[in-house]
């Protein structure tokens, strides 16, 4: 339960105590932390996968087949690791390689951002956005290659989550006002077609809602309830009123771009 409210306390920006304060500030003093980019060599390393399923479980029960699913078509993963002797892995980020989208009459470069898992008692502690920055530097050098702006997209059921998204990164949509334009509804429209989800007629209005799609990874009860209270929140409140419910494996698909560079460059200051 401690640790229920600890995670709801921060990811609201709710006052916690000392004691609790103290847990990201411990995180940020570990100077020991390593941040770890295997590219296109990790899906078949029997080690490695045992501790990434690890840290999995500690927030699905279905650990293997969220696992199993999630690296059959991961390119990129950001591991983060402490200290001890070996590393430990305390958390990583999945992040599919460039696909081609064909969405409407545009052709866009897009990445799917995949699974992002941190162990437990890290749980809200903010010790996941060194990965997220090494991600955007390493996506940024991309699209300078590229010469060409990446569509981001992802799906999630966590208001936290969101949260993020909306930080690091920009141009997110839906927006919290809903409006969409015609190049979004047919990004959105492209992304279920490549999902396998039908665009129905309610996927006209709001096709940037997926009922019931992810109904075969299922969260910990822990997990569930901590979502379910983020909900209460004003601030974390926009997926409930979307009528996502994570229980029901409704999931939110929601597509950004990466930050401009001045904002990248203030934000690394």
């Amino acid at each position: 339960m401690r640790l229920r409210q600890e995670l709801v306390a921060r990811l609201c920006g709710t006052a916690i105590d000392a004691q609790e304060q103290d847990k990201n500030k411990n995180w940020s003093d570990r100077a020991s932390f390593m941040i770890r980019v295997i590219k296109n060599e990790f899906q078949k390393d029997p080690s490695l996968k045992d501790q990434l399923l690890d840290v999995v479980n500690s927030s699905y029960t279905q650990g293997k087949n969220t696992l199993d699913n999630s690296l059959r078509e991961a390119q990129w993963l950001y591991l983060l690791e402490n200290n001890s002797q070996p590393p430990q892995i305390d958390g990583f980020f999945f992040v599919h390689g460039i696909m081609e989208l064909s969405a409407g009459n545009k052709t866009w470069l897009s990445m799917y951002l995949g699974l992002s898992v941190l162990r437990k008692d890290l749980q809200g502690a903010k010790a996941m956005d060194p990965l997220y920055d090494k991600f955007i530097e390493d996506a940024s050098s991309l699209e300078n290659e590229q010469n060409e702006r990446l569509l981001l997209w992802l799906t999630t059921a966590n208001p936290a989550v969101y949260r993020i998204v909306e930080k690091k990164l920009s141009d997110v949509r839906p927006r919290r006002e809903w409006c969409l334009s015609s190049d979004d509804r047919d990004i959105f429209k492209a992304l279920r077609q490549r999902l396998g989800i039908a665009n129905s007629d309610d996927a006209e209005h709001t096709p940037f809602l997926l009922k019931g799609f992810y109904s075969g990874s299922e969260y910990t009860e822990e997990m569930y309830k901590a979502i379910e209270d983020m909900s209460c929140n004003e601030n974390l409140r926009y997926l409930s009123k979307l009528g996502i419910q994570a229980r029901d494996g409704d999931r939110l698909l929601v597509i950004c771009h990466l930050p401009p560079p001045r904002r990248r460059d203030n934000e690394s200051e």
